[in-house]
């Protein structure tokens, strides 16, 4: 997992990656409007706050899946999305 995370007046990103073999990397970005007087006087208000955020997550080839359930291993697939 890499997770990196930047704070400048105004805004708050924060970017994530999660690894996990044979599956390709799922990458996860936000990003939330924050003006950090406001909230440490009011921590309600990021209920409120607009959050924007992006999955990526790739395309990747099922072919470990009988070795994880071995039941299942009459089905053969791929997924992904973003």
């Amino acid at each position: 997992m890499h997770l990196q995370g930047k704070l400048v007046p105004g805004r708050l990103t924060v970017e994530a990656e999660a690894v996990q073999r044979p599956l390709k990397p799922m990458v996860i970005k936000a990003s939330l409007p924050l003006e950090l007087e406001k909230v440490l006087a009011e921590p309600a208000i990021l209920q409120d706050a607009p959050l924007q955020a992006e999955l990526s997550l790739p395309e990747s080839d099922l072919v470990f899946w009988p070795a994880w359930c071995p039941p299942f291993s009459v089905y053969r697939a791929r997924w992904g999305w973003t």
